[in-house]
């Protein structure tokens, strides 16, 4: 019986441990220290760059956005020249009520 609640521990740690769930946990707090309804992806891709990688962060968004934390609307091309407006990240309101 030992043999599987360690399995279990060290399986909850590695699950822990990696990037993109990492990654999740961190946007979250960003979204706690922002305290806004809805941001551009663009601001917190940028934010986050240094401490993950794109396809860490692409893998948490994608996360968050299956666990309904968060939903993200893609840009409205205008078919203007320039750069294009980023995808907007709205966040749930229940999210709040569990904080």
């Amino acid at each position: 019986m030992g043999f599987f609640i360690n399995h279990m521990i060290s399986l909850y740690d590695e699950i822990g441990t990696k990037p993109d769930v990492q990654c999740a946990k961190a946007i979250l707090e960003k979204i706690k220290q922002r305290n806004v309804d809805r941001f551009p992806k663009v601001d917190l891709t940028t934010s986050m760059q240094g401490r993950y990688k794109a396809a860490d962060i692409r893998q948490a968004l994608a996360m968050l956005q299956s666990q309904h934390y968060i939903g993200i609307i893609p840009n409205q091309r205008s078919g203007k020249a320039g750069r294009p407006h980023s995808d907007i990240i709205h966040v749930n309101p229940s999210f709040w009520s569990q904080w």
